[in-house]
């Protein structure tokens, strides 16, 4: 009942609250596409083993990325855009929203948003908030800002990093279906060597991925 009632809320969100500002199921007509997200990089270990992974399976997803680890690794974010991935915010240093007041928020998303523009050339009003927290007047913020919010349809808890075992059983149980906007996180081994397997068997049930809301 608690899950059905948050995604009737985050329909309504979507479709008559805050159309174009807010999304946890991708709109696009391309087949039956969802959409695979990373949060929290650039890694410099995982994030370019992601990359080489999306390469592998011919797969466009979108990377959530923290201002100051663009500074840090700008060569990896480059490599994101440069690759044909959709880049996004994740705020400068993993601040939830709710410990932030409304001019904090502002010039965190402008200055996340000015280091990925200088790093990779990529304008962006993509966003994700750390945790997926945040209060409706967050959501009133950013969208008379012009931001996009993304949040998720689907999570296999894979922060957790408690193996690949355990991870393939989480995604084999709850599978994706079209539209999904799956949370994953290009910080770890887990997610990539499960991934492998599952998106193989995912695209056999003929999903597809498309980097587009």
């Amino acid at each position: 009942m608690k899950n059905l009632l948050r995604s009737i809320a985050k329909t309504a969100l979507q479709q008559y609250a805050f159309p174009g500002g807010f999304f946890w199921r991708t709109n696009t007509r391309i087949g039956n596409a969802a959409c695979l997200t990373f949060d929290d990089g650039p890694n410099p270990e995982y994030t370019p083993e992601a990359l080489k992974l999306l390469g592998k399976h011919d797969i466009k997803a979108m990377f959530f990325v923290v201002g100051e680890k663009v500074a840090k690794h700008p060569e990896i974010a480059q490599q994101i855009v440069e690759a044909g991935h959709a880049i996004g915010g994740h705020t400068y240093t993993h601040k939830i929203f709710p410990e932030m007041t409304q001019q904090e928020l502002s010039a965190d998303l402008i200055k996340t948003r000015d280091i990925i523009k200088q790093t990779t050339g990529q304008d962006t009003t993509l966003f994700r908030p750390p945790r997926g927290l945040f209060r409706m007047s967050h959501l009133k913020q950013t969208a008379a800002l012009g931001y996009q919010m993304v949040h998720w349809t689907t999570t296999y808890s894979d922060y957790k990093q408690d193996g690949e075992d355990a991870l393939l059983e989480r995604m084999q149980q709850n599978q994706p279906q079209t539209r999904d906007i799956i949370l994953l996180h290009d910080n770890n081994p887990y997610t990539l060597s499960a991934l492998d397997k599952m998106l193989p068997v995912w695209k056999d049930r003929g999903l597809q991925f498309s980097a587009e809301l």
